[in-house]
C-alpha cells in the first residue's frame, strides 16, 4: 500500500509462499486500482502451482529459466506464468555468492 500512495510505478513482491491473506489480496488490489504494475516470483515448486503473490489476479508473474533457456527444474511453471528469464547461474557481486549453490556457474 505504501508504494502505491508513493507513487511507485513497479512494484516487486519477491516473498512468496503457499497460502494467501485477505489483507494481502486487498493490498495487491488496491495496487492494481492505482494503475501500477506488479511483479510476483511465481515460485521454487517445480510445478504447475503458482506461490501466492504471483497466483493473485493483477499480479504478473515470473519464473526462471536456465543458462539454455530452458525452464529451471525447481521453477514453478504454468499458463499464469506470463514471463520467463534467466534465473540460474547469475554472477552476483553478493560477497556471500561463493557460499551458496544458486550463485553457482554450473
Amino acid at each position: 500500500i505504501d508504494a502505491a500512495d508513493q507513487s511507485a510505478d513497479i512494484i516487486n513482491l519477491s516473498a512468496t509462499g503457499p497460502v494467501t491473506s485477505q489483507t494481502l489480496e486487498d493490498a495487491v488490489n488496491y495496487a492494481w486500482n492505482q494503475v501500477f504494475l506488479i511483479i510476483a516470483a511465481g515460485g521454487n515448486t517445480a510445478s504447475a502451482v503458482l506461490s501466492f503473490h504471483a497466483a493473485h489476479d493483477n499480479v504478473v508473474s515470473v519464473s526462471a529459466t536456465d543458462h539454455r533457456d530452458r525452464r529451471w527444474c525447481g521453477s514453478s511453471y504454468g499458463v499464469q506464468i506470463a514471463v520467463a528469464a534467466l534465473g540460474r547461474a547469475i554472477w552476483s557481486t553478493d560477497w556471500q555468492a561463493a557460499l551458496t549453490s544458486i550463485f553457482s556457474m554450473n
